[in-house]
């Protein structure tokens, strides 16, 4: 018999919780910190950036991409270098009247073992993020963290068929489509009737932050060569 595990979101306000005693509890708080969330941003019409966050001159640096391009595993090397993480995956943004801020979120990094290994951790020393899953938590303690404005938007991408890495200022309608690589769970939202909100809120993104498109190669990252890349554009920030 399948296991049974059911959320109901409603209003961005109330969740109701089902599921059977024998579904670990890590494999509830995943989905709990993840879909739910989610959910409950875009019902609350607040903008939800697929991105992890660091902070760099005072200033968040929100690093996005479609799952896989290796957020996580950048934001785990700015880290390490010194640059405190705000959050991992889910970034939220707040438009105030100082500009849009970036929110604290999860100080947990989820890392597949060969992104681990990269960055010379042994991934048998760390928990995974549930129950036969590959992926381990690398946790990045950010307790003195605060809102912090939002300095850029790096846009993670991977070619195949490149050979150094690089990266460029995106403007227009470049800057903030594809929004799926963007926005966490854009269809989501979309779906939940955020569509015109969501483009609203990027537009006014792309007006206050420079967006940036940081292109590598598929494969194991140079994450020396990433970080002196995404330094060569924030030297001011």
């Amino acid at each position: 018999m399948q296991e049974k595990l059911r959320f109901y979101v409603q209003a961005g306000r109330r969740v109701v919780l089902e599921y059977d005693e024998d579904i670990p509890l890590s494999e509830v708080e995943a989905f709990l910190v993840s879909v739910v969330a989610g959910v409950i941003l875009h019902q609350r019409g607040v903008l939800a950036l697929h991105a992890s966050a660091v902070v760099y001159g005072g200033k968040a640096i929100a690093l996005t991409g479609a799952s896989g391009r290796g957020k996580s595993t950048l934001a785990a090397a700015l880290a390490a270098d010194g640059w405190p993480l705000l959050t991992d995956d889910i970034c939220r943004i707040d438009f105030t009247d100082k500009g849009p801020m970036a929110m604290p979120g999860l100080s947990s990094l989820r890392l597949w073992p060969d992104a681990l290994r990269t960055l010379g951790r042994a991934p048998e020393d760390l928990a995974s993020v549930r129950p036969g899953h590959p992926k381990k938590i690398l946790v990045e303690p950010n307790e003195d963290v605060q809102p912090t404005p939002l300095g850029a938007i790096i846009r993670l991408v991977a070619d195949p068929l490149l050979d150094k890495p690089f990266i460029e200022r995106l403007t227009g309608p470049t800057s903030i489509f594809p929004a799926d690589n963007l926005v966490y769970r854009v269809r989501l939202g979309r779906h939940l009737g955020r569509r015109l909100g969501l483009f609203d809120d990027l537009t006014r993104l792309a007006n206050s932050v420079p967006i940036y498109q940081l292109v590598r190669s598929e494969g194991p990252p140079d994450l020396p060569a990433l970080i002196r890349l995404v330094k060569s554009v924030l030297e001011p920030v």
